[in-house]
């Protein structure tokens, strides 16, 4: 059904404008906020004091960052997302979804207030979408979605305190602003009507918490919370490319009544997040690190998208056509069914210093997928997967100053993963029992790398 699955690919845009996938990660989250801890995949995230990132993943470890530091980094993403399509005219052809490399830049600076309270500010991208595979009128799951782009930006100061050596607290707020894109094809049925574009941008809040132990001086261990953050976002869907279809009978009936931009809003939450890290100084040289992350994605299984304008094909013969006019209808309020899942992420990651000036690192990580096991919710603009991650990087001191590091992750994707033309609850109100797939991903794959650089006051 057109302009059903139309409003609902764009609540799924508008979704990612508020939330959405850096390689197909969980759901739509970007974990890449460090080059360090990009280099040990995410072990130890925001606890080793070995750089600036402890306002985004556990400000309660800026305490071991002494005096003044500024760090500035980029992390780009690159992605691989190769479709077999199985079913219609394009059965048997392959399709990527990598479009450009996206670049994530990262900001933190914190301060020394005296000997018990810190302050800092970080500025990051927590989530991030860029997939694009072009327009396929005859490609099934085109209504779905067949681009999207995302730009998430948080702004987070916050604040540490240290009554002692073994325990510190540290707390802030995070003000984000999210700006996304989202292209598809327009169908009824397996009749094209036209290209749309959804876009949307939207402002939220949410906060941060997080302490950490210190029982000996060779050990430390941290848990940190990020809440879900609320965002109302307001956008437009537009059709560009109506012109006409053909309802039964010999001759094609005009629909370019339906180009036009649509209002639209919608409100969901990212998800809760959880970090455990630790690290352990196994030797004057090799440091030992751990993260769990959990986020809570059951948040997302149901968005709803609201739009009001006046749809119509602008021919009344098409807009009579029940169908058609059922589906009109149904524009005012359109649910879109993820049917998400919380995730698990493990890491473990390992650090020798070599001498003052060079420290290597490498790491390990696997991260569940947030789609579940019913793969119908999954949509091909958010190739979630589980995945695997093997990473390495190094820092080099210029001096007591100045500090470059760099890192580079590859991302591997685990299993089958499949896409379908309508979601598990679309086939059951049709009364299909056996949903058959329109394709699945041959490839799944992700190179990220990064370069930062730091300075102590």
């Amino acid at each position: 059904m057109f302009l059903k699955k139309v409003a609902a690919t764009g609540m799924v845009l508008s979704a990612v404008a508020l939330a959405t996938t850096e390689a197909f990660a969980a759901g739509f989250q970007l974990t890449e906020q460090s080059v360090v801890t990009l280099g040990r995949a995410y072990a130890g995230s925001g606890i080793t004091g070995d750089d600036v990132s402890a306002p985004f993943y556990n400000p309660a470890a800026m305490v071991f960052l002494p005096g003044t530091q500024i760090q500035l980094g980029v992390t780009g993403v690159s992605m691989n997302q190769v479709v077999k399509i199985e079913r219609g005219a394009d059965a048997g052809t392959t399709n990527d979804g990598q479009h450009k490399t996206e670049f994530l830049p990262n900001f933190y600076v914190t301060h020394q207030i005296n000997p018990e309270w810190w302050v800092g500010l970080g500025i990051t991208m927590p989530f991030g979408l860029s997939t694009d595979y072009g327009q396929y009128p005859n490609w099934k799951y085109g209504n779905r979605g067949t681009e999207a782009e995302l730009m998430d930006i948080d702004i987070n100061p916050s604040f540490a305190w240290k009554p002692n050596d073994f325990f510190s607290v540290g707390g802030g707020i995070s003000l984000q602003y999210a700006k996304a894109k989202l292209g598809l094809d327009a169908t009824l049925g397996n009749l094209y009507l036209g290209h749309g574009e959804e876009t949307g941008d939207s402002w939220g809040w949410g906060w941060n918490l997080g302490f950490v132990l210190r029982p000996t001086d060779n050990f430390r261990f941290g848990i940190s919370y990020r809440s879900a953050i609320k965002h109302k976002a307001s956008g437009h869907f537009e059709i560009s490319d109506a012109s006409s279809i053909n309802l039964g009978g010999d001759s094609s009936v005009p629909i370019s009544g339906l180009n036009g931009k649509y209002p639209s809003k919608v409100t969901i939450k990212t998800p809760d997040t959880v970090y455990a890290s630790a690290q352990w100084d196994a030797s004057n040289d090799l440091t030992l690190t751990g993260t769990v992350r959990w986020a809570k994605w059951s948040n997302s299984k149901v968005w709803t998208l609201r739009q009001s304008g006046n749809f119509s094909t602008g021919n009344s013969q098409v807009d009579s056509n029940p169908i058609v006019g059922q589906v009109l209808n149904g524009l005012k309020n359109i649910p879109i069914r993820h049917h998400y899942r919380d995730t698990w992420l493990f890491a473990l990651g390992a650090d020798y210093k070599i001498n003052e000036q060079w420290t290597v690192r490498g790491g390990i990580a696997y991260e569940e997928n947030a789609a579940g096991k019913d793969q119908t919710y999954r949509v091909a603009t958010i190739p979630d997967g589980d995945r695997l991650f093997l990473s390495l990087g190094c820092s080099y001191n210029f001096d007591k100053h100045w500090s470059v590091d760099s890192a580079v992750l590859w991302v591997q994707g685990l299993g089958t993963t499949e896409f379908y033309a309508h979601d598990r609850t679309d086939y059951q109100n049709a009364g299909v029992t056996n949903p058959q797939r329109t394709g699945k991903w041959t490839t799944q794959h992700s190179l990220i790398y990064g370069l930062q650089l730091r300075y102590k006051f």
